[in-house]
């Protein structure tokens, strides 16, 4: 199979499109079943790695719960944020509603 690097910067920029089209289509409760199975990966690296130390399996565990406490983070920003919206949402709507009832 060809890479998008053998095809030229034009393939790649393409695959690169198609990737960020794709992971844009993400619901917010898919992201949060994302990171609930990245989870049960965590534990059972943690598990294999009480027994026995692999480096791949250190690094794997290292990457994902970094990526999870990130995304995590992201997500309670985005309450904070959704917090505020409904907020507004309420004040411009009841003045709308003031204004023309």
């Amino acid at each position: 199979m060809n890479s998008p690097v053998a095809l030229g910067p034009m393939a790649a920029s393409l695959t690169e499109l198609r990737l960020k089209e794709h992971t844009m289509d993400r619901t917010p409760l898919q992201i949060v079943e994302t990171v609930d199975a990245a989870k049960l990966t965590m534990g059972q690296l943690e598990e294999r790695l009480s027994g026995a130390t692999d480096v791949l399996d250190l690094g794997d565990h290292s990457v994902i719960r970094t990526t999870v406490r990130r995304i995590e983070e992201l997500l309670s920003q985005a309450e904070e944020y959704e917090e505020v919206l409904r907020r507004q949402l309420a004040r411009t709507n009841g003045r709308i509603t003031a204004s023309t009832g």
